[in-house]
């Protein structure tokens, strides 16, 4: 009956230590794993509005122009999430209008920090159709961008954006998720960019492109550091 017991014991014990030893380990591997270092600090001078210019090869900004229907409630959400944000319409020689909105913040460890269109427009009662991806060519690289396809009564909003977190593009949560875990092996808080250009139309093929032109005219406009700021360094040739 004694060995009985003394044998329960041990057994007992022996779950105790595996299971604190279980435990220590989680910390140590937790603690390793938990970001310190942050990229935004290391972009002390980044600066949407001086980066983007108002004029750029047929492009000119249109002042006081209307940039969309946006919920007041939501517009608030969106700029208490990112540090900067910009929100602009653009005319070319052509008569041709695009509105742009850039949103920058300095830590994507949240994945409700990252404000995708998918959510926003849905929010202010727009229907939603995903058309996939399509690969920009500029003078600097290629950027992987999301075509998505908003519709409200009579409005037709084709959109083209994507998400720059770190130096990386994700074009959907999935690939954010893995963009951020890297990060996070690697001990970096990554910031977080969401690039979107959208018009009103439609003839999609045709305004689709109008924004991809829209977006070559920038990039030609950009440094390759302003490039890799908006574009990532991932897509640079």
């Amino acid at each position: 009956m004694a060995e009985l017991q003394v044998s329960r014991k041990l057994a007992f014990d022996k779950r105790v230590v595996a299971i604190a030893i279980a435990f220590l380990c989680a910390m140590i591997i937790a603690e390793i794993l938990t970001p310190v270092a942050r990229m935004s600090t290391q972009r002390h001078q980044f600066d949407i509005n001086r980066i983007v210019p108002q004029q750029f090869g047929s492009w000119s900004l249109m002042a006081g122009a209307n940039n969309g229907v946006v919920d007041p409630e939501l517009r608030s959400k969106v700029e208490s999430a990112y540090s900067q944000t910009i929100s602009r319409t653009y005319r070319d020689a052509s008569g041709h209008e695009v509105m742009l909105s850039v949103a920058y913040g300095g830590d994507q460890e949240d994945m409700m920090q990252v404000h995708r269109p998918e959510v926003c427009y849905v929010a202010q009662g727009f229907s939603m159709q995903d058309l996939g991806t399509r690969e920009i060519s500029t003078v600097h690289g290629k950027v992987k961008a999301k075509l998505l396809l908003a519709k409200q009564a009579e409005r037709i909003e084709p959109i083209t954006y994507w998400i720059k977190i770190g130096d990386a593009i994700a074009v959907n949560g999935v690939a954010w998720r893995i963009e951020r875990i890297k990060y996070g092996l690697s001990g970096s808080i990554p910031d977080g960019l969401l690039f979107r250009v959208s018009s009103i139309g439609s003839d999609l093929q045709r305004q689709y492109e109008i924004q991809e032109s829209f977006i070559q005219a920038l990039a030609a406009s950009l440094t390759p550091e302003q490039y890799k700021q908006i574009l990532g360094k991932d897509q640079l040739n």
